[in-house]
């Protein structure tokens, strides 16, 4: 068998283990709420814990705190989930928060990226949760 039947077999195989296109789950538009802590006062509870349970942005002016590694978000913003030259992915993983410079870049980007190249749309993965975290 030729080396390229045999890396189409095998990358055929992993495509088949990994299971039907989990990339491609609709999800949710309204991401459900987890279910509440036992003790949320429990300091060795993980910050992503926290997080995860906050399905909207803290209200005031856009800062940030800490770094992209370890760090949240107050006054996040939304992008729209269908945009002229965007589309969100993945929405049921409530992740398409950021810091209003964030996304006008985003929109920008997918702007420039439409007319310059001509993409018909770019897909918006992960950018932040709702009030950033892990």
């Amino acid at each position: 068998m030729s080396r390229r039947r045999i890396t189409l077999l095998l990358l055929s195989l992993a495509l088949l283990a990994a299971g039907g296109a989990l990339a491609q789950d609709k999800g949710s538009i309204n991401p459900k709420p987890l279910p509440p802590l036992a003790n949320p006062n429990d300091p060795n509870l993980a910050a992503k814990e926290l997080f995860a349970r906050k399905l909207l942005p803290s209200k005031g002016p856009a800062h940030v705190i800490g770094s992209y590694t370890k760090g949240c978000i107050g006054g996040a913003e939304q992008i729209p989930v269908n945009g002229d030259h965007w589309q969100v992915m993945r929405l049921s993983r409530n992740r398409s928060y950021g810091h209003p410079d964030m996304i006008a870049l985003i929109k920008r980007l997918a702007a420039r990226a439409h007319r310059d190249a001509g993409w018909p749309g770019i897909l918006v993965g992960d950018i932040a949760q709702p009030r950033g975290g892990p």
